[in-house]
């Protein structure tokens, strides 16, 4: 096998089990893996501001709205006005 197909070979193998990693942190406190990713963002950049997400993780910026305001409801995050 080349280099460039046994790398990806250990690409697809390592988005295999960072997807499965992420699917069973994520399950045991209710969230989805959207919101595990926004809980790892908003950590990395205390602060950081709705549109900011919504750059980062190329997601639409109400999507992200409604997913922080409903981790604000479980009480996992607290939105400030800037």
């Amino acid at each position: 096998m080349d280099s460039i197909k046994r790398f990806r070979e250990y690409t697809r193998q390592l988005e295999c089990h960072l997807s499965y990693m992420n699917q069973s942190d994520c399950c045991c406190c209710g969230m989805s893996q959207a919101q595990c990713f926004l809980i790892v963002e908003i950590g990395r950049k205390p602060g950081i501001s709705v549109k900011e997400l919504a750059e980062i993780l190329r997601m639409d910026k109400s999507a992200i709205s409604r997913s922080v305001e409903e981790l604000v409801q479980k009480g996992f995050v607290e939105r400030n006005p800037s």
